[in-house]
């Protein structure tokens, strides 16, 4: 393209503007840079992920996600006396009973024993 005598390699070239080759048809070339691309990616969202986390954390904190509603206080159940010995009467016998079978040894017949 010629206007009045410039052209626009001219341009370019007064602009020192050239085109590279591109970063994926660079990649594969040379080992090292391949390295420093994939390092300086990792670094990147590394760094990333780790303002983010700062920055949920931070609105965590304030509370303003993941707030959960305050519960009211329990009130506090009076406990009838007939009730509380009748769970430990029964809780003894559970244990009287996992006892005797704790200290009974495991009887298993044996392969011939058993009839068909």
């Amino acid at each position: 393209m010629n206007i009045k005598g410039i052209t626009l390699r001219s341009i370019e070239s007064r602009l020192h503007l050239r085109r590279g080759e591109s970063m994926t048809a660079q990649f594969g070339r040379d080992a090292r840079s391949d390295w420093q691309l994939v390092v300086a990616v990792f670094i990147a969202v590394n760094l990333l992920a780790f303002v983010a986390n700062i920055l949920v954390y931070h609105r965590i904190n304030r509370g303003e996600i993941f707030l959960v509603p305050k519960r009211e206080p329990v009130s506090a159940r009076v406990l009838d006396r007939g009730e509380l010995r009748e769970a430990a009467d029964f809780l003894a016998k559970k244990r009287e009973t996992f006892e005797l079978l704790r200290r009974t040894p495991l009887v298993i017949p044996g392969p011939g024993t058993l009839k068909e």
